[in-house]
């Protein structure tokens, strides 16, 4: 090398070393800095430049290793004049190659940024979405549920076709079910519907008319059920105008239900087991089943029409067995009980006191009132024909009662359990002792 070139680049080190304020040590700028070694300590080395080209051969490889880890120790290169030329370059291209890697490693931690925040809308979209249930029900302001809300099937011919529910899967508190489901008319709920734990009420749609069928094995023949399925939960449904018989079995927490009016059959077990409170029989009702109300341990009022519009309204056995709230029952003329095929209608409704039968009301059937403890008072209207086998059996509280002449038929044991009454008939008085005089005389059996 030649020494032009060894004078060039000893000045530019030093410029280097005066710009870098380094030229406050106690020898010459061209002194040795601290310089960084592979074992993380630190060495200060002084050097001349007339040091020997043996020494600067040596130091060659340690101003390469300084360069590479550290690009501010470069100026390490003015110990030696060969290794100032020498390991620049060197450092240089090192640095060049770090900035790609430094790059591409900050260009994927950049694009790695929209992947963490485009997870967040799935995590918050896999919790469901609980419809708040309002203080005032007002259905008008209930959206109608949508295709995505429930499991259905599409039935019928090529003439027709209709949707059948199997499943509600959405999770509002409040459904008002639509009138068609893919594109196809709602008009049968399979009886085994689910509604699922969050469902509080139900609007049913028009047009599903009726659900599942039954077998009546009764009369060997199958009937629509008209109920909903099973919906544990379900405090309130409203019924469709359309509608003309209804039975919602099974639905224990029932609270509030709409009589349709131009309902004509309350079906067998339609509403027993469950909390409702007050039942307003509508005039258009033809039928009232077996045990349609019983065991309803809330109900308390039950509203009969003075008359019913048909002129007959026929009401099966046990329809209020068991019903222990109701204090007092009026029972319209027109409510006919057939005497060999009906009984226990208010059996063991402990908390009534009053009753009375309309004029044209004809029979009191075989345990009617069996088992009404509390039952102080019987109104029985003139034309009444029979009064059935233990019809007031247990009544410990009626003390006395009027039969009226018309009646024909006084069977055994109606006063069975209880003490202290008396009876009048035909203008006679009878007692706990002697009343069976007038059942030995009456009773067909």
């Amino acid at each position: 090398m030649s020494m032009k070139k060894v004078i060039a680049a000893v000045l530019a080190a030093a410029s280097l070393l005066s710009l870098a304020g380094c030229g406050n040590n106690e020898t010459s700028g061209l002194s040795g800095m601290p310089e960084s070694t592979t074992d993380g300590t630190s060495s200060v080395e002084s050097t001349s430049t007339a040091g020997s080209a043996s020494s600067t051969e040596e130091s060659k490889p340690e101003s390469t290793s300084s360069a590479a880890e550290s690009t501010a120790n470069s100026s390490s290169a003015a110990n030696s004049t060969s290794s100032v030329v020498e390991s620049n370059p060197e450092s240089t291209s090192s640095v060049e190659e770090s900035k790609p890697e430094s790059t591409s490693s900050a260009t994927q931690s950049s694009s790695s940024k929209p992947q963490s925040s485009s997870s967040k809308p799935q995590s918050s979209s896999s919790k469901p979405v609980t419809q708040p249930v309002p203080e005032v029900l007002d259905w008008s302001k209930v959206p109608v549920a949508s295709d995505d809300d429930f499991e259905y099937t599409i039935g019928g011919d090529l003439q027709y076709s209709y949707a059948y529910v199997t499943k509600y899967i959405g999770t509002a508190a409040y459904v008002k079910m639509p009138s068609e489901l893919g594109g196809e008319k709602v008009i049968q709920l399979h009886n085994n519907v689910e509604w699922g734990d969050t469902v509080k009420a139900i609007m049913l749609s028009p047009g599903c008319c009726y659900t599942s069928q039954y077998k009546d094995w009764e009369y060997g023949v199958w009937r629509p059920t008209n109920g909903i399925g099973i919906a544990p939960n379900v405090t309130e449904v409203v019924i469709p105008d359309n509608w003309t018989s209804v039975g919602l079995y099974g639905m224990t927490n029932l609270e509030k239900v709409n009589f349709p009016k131009g309902l004509t059959e309350i079906k067998d077990n339609a509403f027993s087991g469950s909390k409702l409170s007050s039942v307003t029989i509508p005039d258009s009702v033809e039928t009232i089943g077996a045990a349609a109300f019983a065991n309803c341990t809330n109900l308390s009022v039950v509203n009969f029409p003075k008359s019913f519009a048909s002129g007959k309204c026929t009401m099966k056995t046990k329809v209020f067995e068991g019903c222990t709230k109701i204090k007092s029952i009026v029972l319209p003329g027109d409510l006919y009980c057939d005497y060999n095929s009906v009984q226990s209608i208010f059996n063991n409704c402990t908390s009534l006191e009053k009753v009375t039968l309309s004029s044209g009301f004809k029979n009191v059937v075989p345990k009617m009132f069996d088992g009404c403890t509390a039952l102080k008072e019987v109104n029985l209207p003139d034309g009444l024909q029979k009064i059935g086998a233990y019809a007031f059996r247990n009544c410990t509280s009626l003390k006395s009662l009027a039969i009226p002449d018309s009646v024909t038929r006084i069977a055994q044991g109606i006063f069975n359990g209880c003490t202290g009454f008396t009876i009048t008939y035909m203008g006679q008085t009878f007692n706990e002792k002697n009343y069976i005089k007038i059942v030995n005389a009456t009773d067909e059996s």
